[in-house]
């Protein structure tokens, strides 16, 4: 048992939803406060008690106001109304399917509640009850969304203040890690839900650009319109538009503009990287063979296919201008059998052979090859107990 008193006015009490990569420095912040009181909640019990563990090393004084309890809010539905009804503030860091559940109880016990979410349709049908109960249920409250929203909005006011008119608005957003902790050949460390977070890859997009609706669908998105964005000389950063942007004229009053743009950017080379991986049918919802038990298996399978092995022969033919073997060097310290580094070969130029002919010279063969060459050694997709997993 916590040593407090759970009635104590002299303690917030903040009940966090949710264990995942956001939550740890989310807790942190807060746990530095002696005066708040926390409980996390998560159905998976080993990520919840190793958040806890990481927190305690830097908030060594917090043992008694830091607590882990395991909890499905879906079916343990009495303990989450317990749950909220003790709390002060509900944070619900949890997707964006669930949230509702938490809503619920939210309303019922009337409890403020902060979310990172996105602001359902579902959601704004019950906007009417949270202003009769007087509370802040406070969403897109991330980075993309949420600083955006902000920095967005004190922009737009400032110019109109000034009595400018706004004619055009560009929003790029990307949480990537910082140039020193790029240690890895995807260029990019997840921060929050990686499912999450590559799902968002397959979406569409719609922007306004130059006064027209603009439709881009994902199998286009990171080819054909990807935006080169030259921040700084000192980041080779891109672009890639993201989701509609059509709302966020209307939200923003922006009456006058003809581009509505939303965007977002990586370290130049991801979004190669991931249409590698949609070319490699490695974002797919197609079902797998059952008899197919680990990616070897079912990226040989692919390999086998005549028609592949025509794609591949062509790319082969038509760019490679070195013996084979002069692109299979690599770091000395990576020990590979020659078989796994042809698999790795073939699967690097069938990735390659999908993208146009533009495409490959504007950014160059070999250094398109290497870099999807070094990803496909680095994901280890030749090991036999590298096996299939279906996310649900």
């Amino acid at each position: 048992m916590m040593p407090y008193n759970l009635n104590e006015q002299n303690y917030k009490r903040v009940l966090i939803l949710g264990s995942g990569l956001i939550s740890e420095p989310c807790i942190d912040y807060l746990v530095k406060n002696k005066k708040n009181v926390i409980k996390v909640c998560s159905n998976n019990k080993a990520e919840g008690n190793q958040l806890i563990e990481n927190l305690l090393k830097s908030n060594l004084d917090a043992a008694d106001r830091l607590k882990f309890i395991e909890l499905d809010l879906v079916v343990n539905k009495d303990e989450l109304h317990t749950l909220v009804h003790w709390s002060d503030l509900v944070i619900s860091l949890v997707p964006t399917i669930l949230q509702i559940y938490v809503i619920r109880p939210c309303l019922e016990f009337k409890k403020n509640l902060l979310t990172t979410s996105y602001i359902s349709d579902e959601l704004k049908k019950i906007n009417k009850k949270i202003k009769e109960k007087d509370l802040i249920f406070m969403f897109e409250t991330g980075v993309n969304p949420g600083l955006d929203h902000i920095i967005s909005s004190k922009i737009i006011r400032e110019e109109e203040q000034a009595g400018n008119i706004i004619v055009g608005y560009e929003s790029w957003v990307g949480a990537f890690p910082s140039p020193d902790s790029v240690d890895n050949p995807l260029l990019y460390k997840f921060s929050w839900d990686p499912k999450g977070a590559l799902l968002a890859l397959k979406n569409d997009a719609k922007q306004l650009i130059n006064g027209k609706i603009v439709t881009i669908s994902e199998k286009n998105l990171l080819t054909n319109y990807l935006v080169d964005k030259k921040f700084h000389p000192s980041l080779n950063l891109e672009g890639y538009y993201n989701g509609n942007s059509l709302k966020y004229k209307e939200l923003y009053n922006l009456k006058h503009a003809k581009n509505v743009i939303r965007g977002t950017i990586r370290y130049q080379g991801f979004t190669f990287i991931i249409q590698c991986f949609k070319y490699l049918n490695l974002f797919s919802f197609d079902k797998i063979d059952d008899k197919i038990h680990n990616w070897r298996e079912y990226l040989h399978r692919i390999l086998k296919n005549p028609r592949i092995q025509d794609n591949i022969f062509e790319v082969r033919n038509k760019y490679l201008s070195k013996n084979v073997f002069d692109l299979l060097i690599i770091d000395s310290n990576t020990k590979i059998s020659l078989s796994e580094k042809m698999f790795y070969f073939n699967l690097s130029l069938l990735s390659i052979s999908y993208f146009e002919d533009r495409y490959i010279r504007k950014f160059g063969f070999e250094n398109l090859f290497h870099r999807i060459f070094s990803v496909l050694i680095y994901l280890e997709l030749y090991k036999e107990d590298n096996i299939v997993k279906f996310i649900t």
